[in-house]
């Protein structure tokens, strides 16, 4: 579920947000503005996601303490006892270590897909990159 989400969320907003810079903004399309939507595109992928990584963290550890008892059903037991009790916003604890951590990454993999884009206009003598 999580991987869909991410994915889901992270590719058209990097296109999106890259393009927003540098059409409406007027930035040029340099490695700055891509480690500027990269950034952005991270924050976007963890906001979608985080959810499904808390509800996965806690199902998982209601198992670690007693085996007999269960507190949560599934998903949405999970999320309808998390929101009762600690609020809404008690879905995304932890995204500022996750961003911190996904963050990086997602600068190392849109600057290296930036890269093969230009190496593939560049041996196919192409204006724009098919991908």
């Amino acid at each position: 579920k999580r991987a869909a989400v991410v994915n889901g969320v992270e590719i058209p907003c990097y296109v999106f947000v890259k393009d927003f810079l540098t059409t409406t903004r007027g930035m040029p399309d340099t490695t700055s503005t891509h480690v500027i939507s990269a950034l952005i595109t991270s924050a976007a992928g963890i906001a979608c996601s985080q959810p499904f990584d808390v509800a996965k963290t806690r199902i998982m550890q209601q198992k670690t303490y007693r085996t007999d008892i269960r507190v949560y059903e599934g998903f949405v037991d999970m999320m309808r006892l998390t929101i009762r009790s600690e609020g809404v916003f008690a879905l995304w604890k932890g995204a500022l270590p996750a961003w911190y951590r996904n963050g990086p990454w997602n600068v190392t993999f849109y600057l290296a897909l930036e890269s093969f884009r230009k190496l593939d206009q560049y041996l196919n003598n192409r204006d724009q990159s098919y991908f």
